[in-house]
């Protein structure tokens, strides 16, 4: 059996092409909207290997940089579909005048989330005390009595007090003649919650005065400034073909170290689908026995997946695949 076609990525350059940073051979991409390009119009997942700011002790989720592997550079450099800049010379060391302006940058943004939190708390305030003031009036038409004003404002007051630091839960009672009375759920939802605090760390070092572009450099060029190799050996270049016939195809691809294999392959974004097939990319000449196909076919069911072993025939220039799974059949 084997894989499936599915409808294939653009293989049509943009006016500007996304940037690529280079750094030791490997390609990192340090902008979400480059990120978004390559994933919708060029299905490359790469792998995010950052760290989050708010969580930093988890290896869950990850952020920015996006690292391609080595297959997906290749491809989006030979096909002209992105350039490269040498990251490590696109950086110089900021004299004292650029990290005064930088530190004023980050000042300016602390003082920016201190006035938009003390306007929240203040707009909270006031919505709550309408609230509460709402709230008496009506129980009191219930009970057919009447509050006294100034023992109203004194308990808004009160109530308004525990919120003035702006950084407790939005939480408020309101006193009737029945007794006090907390806010309704639906209450306390509406009113705004605090201004996230400003946890900002730049992944993109564009807007830096010490970081410089540079040259982006294209697929011969890269390879004329030695700052990026293509496939050599031939463990490299059967698994670039593999990868290549299999991107044609339609497929997402994603590392398959985790599932024991070189590739898993997606039908679709990998947040919107599973992965289907594990694949393996082995040399075309090479024997296996019964014993193999047992193992690669139960290793896949283990992972809910077919195993597919592709490799590449060199005299009609294409990719042999062959898909095993395992049935469990006596």
């Amino acid at each position: 059996m084997g894989l499936p076609s599915l409808p294939p990525p653009s293989c049509l350059p943009l006016p500007n092409l996304p940037i690529v940073y280079l750094s030791r051979g490997r390609g990192y991409v340090w902008d979400a909207d480059i990120v978004l390009i390559l994933r919708t119009r060029y299905h490359i997942l790469g792998a995010l290997i950052g760290t989050l700011p708010r969580l930093p002790l988890q290896n869950t989720f990850f952020s920015l940089p996006l690292q391609l592997l080595d297959e997906e550079l290749t491809l989006l450099l030979q096909r002209e579909l992105i350039s490269v800049v040498d990251s490590p010379n696109a950086h110089r060391k900021p004299n004292e005048e650029e990290l005064a302006d930088f530190a004023k940058i980050r000042a300016s943004a602390a003082d920016a989330y201190e006035e938009a939190r003390r306007r929240t708390v203040a707009e909270n305030q006031a919505e709550k005390r309408n609230m509460m003031t709402a709230g008496n009036k009506a129980a009191q038409g219930v009970m057919g009595a009447k509050a006294e004003p100034a023992g109203l404002d004194n308990f808004c007051d009160n109530a308004l007090q525990n919120d003035n630091d702006g950084g407790g839960a939005v939480k408020g009672e309101r006193k009737g003649e029945s007794g006090t009375e907390e806010l309704t759920k639906h209450e306390q939802q509406s009113l705004r919650p605090p201004p996230s605090a400003p946890v900002s760390i730049p992944a993109s070092s564009r807007g830096f005065a010490w970081f410089d572009n540079g040259p982006q450099l294209q697929y011969q060029q890269a390879i004329d400034a030695g700052i990026w190799h293509p496939p050599a050996t031939e463990i490299e270049i059967l698994r670039y073909r593999v990868f290549c016939a299999l991107w044609e195809k339609g497929y997402f691809i994603g590392p398959g170290s985790k599932f024991g294999g070189d590739f898993v392959l997606y039908p679709g974004d990998m947040l919107r689908y599973h992965s289907q097939f594990v694949v393996s990319v082995v040399p075309v000449d090479k024997m296996y026995s019964p014993l193999d196909a047992v193992m690669f076919g139960r290793l896949g069911t283990a992972v809910k997946k077919s195993h597919a072993m592709c490799s590449w025939d060199n005299e009609k220039d294409e990719m042999l695949c062959y898909c095993i799974q395992w049935t469990s059949w006596n």
